[in-house]
């Protein structure tokens, strides 16, 4: 390294050597002339080393490793934090519906944990154990009352012989069919006796997922039957006339807490029905690798198994959702429809008179506050906007879990930092 002539002093001044520009402190961020600094103090030739020297450099050397950890620590924190945007069943799982169906005349209810439940082994499951001895394949439509549950009774498809005591189950092959016989459940318990009636509908055969349940009426192929004087004088008594706020049209779904039914929307699934507030959809889709493609029947300490008719990859299979949420699947005829309990019991609405009700203003205003511009149906014009207040709540729930992430990652840095603080401080 070249250096400069040492300068001449002046006159009548002692000589002293320039000061090295490592000795003056240098300017705030120059890296480079700090780090020369640093040096020059702790390792300068002039004095010798200062234990308070070398305590301060320590303390600013953990200093940028603490910085360092909590950096790390908060990006860590970030990451395992999943958005909750990404997970479609975040708020589903977390109400531990029910899923109810009826097969053979017995019921079955589920939980939905969080994990798409597979219908036909929950049914195969619960058959092994009670050693069920027979099969008789009938399903059922089953509806949702305020105090009861109702079932429609039709054939899920035929057992045919195929020799050599070899038996499959084919299932019906289109989506209408006969419901021959309905029935309602015991003392608000999942279960139906043998008592059931026969009820004639018009035209013979319906769509099992459009058949939906308000107010003791049940809406099925064009008709409006009063399901709890039929099930009384055991012959179908179509319903009388009802509120004109009762807003119904074929396809729509029936929250049975509100009057006002639910249109299906865009979606390419199917509207088989509404628990509260939210939509319960299927859609046709292939069994998976894992499902089950047989039934077990004849079961004592080993069960006979009944195969499914066709091949694995051609069985036509449903898939439910409740809203975007996958949460059951199961073969097409078995499983055309489930239910979906509701969380909490669902009480009688009490309609309020014409004059009382919400006018299309007031729903207009709802759908305001809540930040959505829901366009109204004819299904839509009088009663409370259901679909609004749900987005609402939908809202309300994603700031609370917002909220909650948030304060779990800021202890997480709270606790890394204490504890650097014990260990180096």
């Amino acid at each position: 390294m070249l250096r400069r002539p040492s300068p001449t002093p002046p006159p009548c001044c002692s000589y002293a050597p320039p000061t090295p520009a490592c000795a003056v402190r240098p300017q705030p961020g120059d890296s480079a002339a700090l780090l020369c600094h640093s040096k020059r103090q702790i390792l300068g030739k002039n004095r010798p080393l200062q234990l308070s020297d070398v305590r301060s450099t320590f303390t600013g050397f953990h200093i940028v490793f603490a910085a360092v950890v909590l950096a790390l620590c908060a990006s860590i924190g970030s990451a395992i934090a999943p958005p909750a945007s990404t997970d479609k069943c975040a708020d589903i799982k977390t109400e531990g519906y029910r899923i109810g169906f009826y097969l053979n005349g017995q019921t079955c209810s589920p939980t939905f944990k969080g994990t798409e439940v597979d219908l036909l082994k929950v049914y195969n499951d619960w058959a092994y154990q009670n050693k069920i001895p027979d099969f008789k394949p009938i399903t059922a439509r089953l509806l949702h009352g305020y105090d009861t549950s109702y079932a429609l009774l039709y054939e899920a498809g035929e057992v045919l012989d195929m020799g050599n005591n070899f038996f499959v189950f084919n299932p019906h092959s289109n989506n209408k069919v006969k419901p021959h016989e309905w029935t309602r459940s015991e003392d608000e318990l999942f279960a139906f006796p043998d008592v059931t009636i026969r009820v004639i509908t018009d035209p013979a055969k319906v769509d099992p997922a459009k058949i939906t349940f308000f107010d003791d009426v049940v809406f099925v192929g064009g008709k409006r039957i009063n399901i709890t004087r039929s099930l009384s004088e055991h012959k179908a008594i179509k319903a009388g006339k009802m509120d004109p706020q009762v807003t119904y049209k074929e396809g729509n779904h029936f929250d049975p807490a509100h009057w006002v039914s639910v249109e299906p929307g865009n979606s390419a699934k199917t509207l088989i029905g509404v628990v509260d507030g939210k939509k319960v959809l299927r859609e046709e889709c292939v069994l998976g690798e894992n499902n089950l493609t047989f039934i077990k029947v004849m079961c004592s300490e080993f069960c006979s198994q009944l195969h499914i008719a066709g091949e694995p990859d051609s069985k036509r299979s449903y898939c439910f959702f409740i809203e975007d949420c996958p949460i059951a699947t199961g073969p097409m005829g078995l499983f055309d429809t489930i239910l979906v309990f509701p969380k909490y019991p669902i009480e009688r609405p009490k309609i309020p008179p014409p004059t009382l009700a919400p006018t299309t203003t007031d729903i207009v205003v709802l759908t305001t506050t809540v930040n959505t511009t829901t366009e109204l149906s004819t299904t839509q014009e009088a009663g409370f906007d259901y679909e609004a207040a749900d987005k609402r709540q939908r809202e309300i729930n994603a700031a609370e879990r917002k909220y909650s992430e948030g304060k779990e990652r800021k202890l997480k840095l709270f606790v890394a930092f204490f504890i650097i603080d014990i260990i180096f401080f």
